[in-house]
C-alpha cells in the first residue's frame, strides 16, 4: 500500500474529512488530496511524524511501501 492510500485509509477510520486532517496537522487542504492522490510526499519528517501522531500510527507505517511487498510475498510464496 502507498502512502496516500495509507493516509486516506487511516483518516477514514479515525471520521476525519481531508479538510479536517490538513487543518490538524497545519497543512493545506489541496496538499492533504495531493498526498491521498499520490501526486507528491511529504518532503520533512516532520509532516510524517505530525501525521503518524494524528493518525495513530507509526512513522515508520506511513514512510515505507516495502513492507507491504515483503509480507504479500511471504504469504504468496512462504519466505
Amino acid at each position: 500500500m502507498k502512502f496516500g492510500e495509507k493516509v486516506r485509509k487511516l483518516r477514514q477510520e479515525k471520521g476525519l474529512t481531508q479538510r479536517e486532517l490538513a487543518k490538524q496537522a497545519g497543512l493545506g487542504l489541496k496538499t492533504i488530496t495531493n498526498y491521498e492522490s499520490g501526486s507528491t510526499y511529504p518532503k520533512s519528517r516532520r509532516v510524517y511524524e505530525t501525521l503518524a501522531g494524528i493518525l495513530d500510527c507509526e512513522v515508520e507505517y506511513l514512510n515505507g511501501e516495502g513492507g507491504d511487498f515483503v509480507a504479500l510475498t511471504q504469504a504468496e510464496f512462504g519466505y
